[in-house]
């Protein structure tokens, strides 16, 4: 049953990235087309209200991560 979890997970993710700002910086890094673009944030807009705020003193990306806690942080220290 680790399906449905993980779902929820990516969803969860997915809206807090678009709650924080962040989404744009993860498109921007994947160098994504409009298409691609589109889609995303219309997947990502309806669950922008179960996405996490995080501290709107920090930019994006670090918002984001923070809003989501330690494992996603230190996901991004393994990114950079």
């Amino acid at each position: 049953m680790r399906g449905p979890h993980n779902i929820w997970r990516l969803i969860r993710t997915g809206a807090t990235l678009e709650r924080a700002g962040a989404m744009n910086v993860v498109l921007d890094a994947f160098e994504a087309g409009r298409l691609l673009r589109a889609t995303a944030r219309a997947f990502a807009w309806p669950f922008k209200w179960l996405g996490y705020r995080g501290d709107p003193a920090l930019p994006p990306a670090t918002r984001a991560l923070t809003a989501l806690g330690p494992a996603y942080i230190k996901f991004g220290q393994v990114l950079s």
